[in-house]
């Protein structure tokens, strides 16, 4: 998709009919329209520096998980994983913040990796049958 934030809603719609084709739906659906919604925008705010940039959006949803991953130009800015580590923000101060750490906490896992050739591939992982896995938490384990 381009680096244009109005395309965001049409491609999530996309996302969200692909989840609810599956069975997702209730709290669980509208936890991962959140997700998509911040990983993406956050991507085009952040990871696009020039008007021809864009971002790559990519989702894979099988029995055993539902996996998200955003790719973009731009490098990670300072330590992107530690954006999702963070137990507190400033966002009573500045408005932002608040959606990264929700995403981390509704993940499973969380990867933050250059790509060959410059650019940022962010991967959310949520396992569709966390008991099976081991996961009675909501934090996200974070891997750089």
């Amino acid at each position: 998709m381009t680096n244009d934030l109005g395309e965001v809603q049409l491609l999530r719609e996309r996302f969200v009919a692909a989840c609810g084709r599956d069975g997702v739906a209730g709290e669980t659906l509208e936890a991962w329209k959140l997700v998509f919604t911040e990983l993406v925008c956050n991507a085009i705010e952040h990871g696009c520096a020039c008007d021809g940039d864009s971002v790559r959006v990519r989702w894979v949803i099988v029995s055993r998980h539902i996996e998200l991953e955003v790719t973009y130009p731009g490098d990670c800015h300072g330590n992107l994983e530690e954006l999702f580590e963070r137990e507190e923000t400033n966002f009573s101060e500045t408005g932002r913040g608040a959606g990264l750490i929700l995403v981390r906490h509704f993940m499973d896992e969380i990867e933050v990796r250059p790509v060959d050739g410059g650019g940022t591939r962010i991967r959310a992982l949520r396992y569709r049958h966390r008991d099976e896995h081991g996961i009675d938490g909501d934090a996200a384990g974070v891997s750089a």
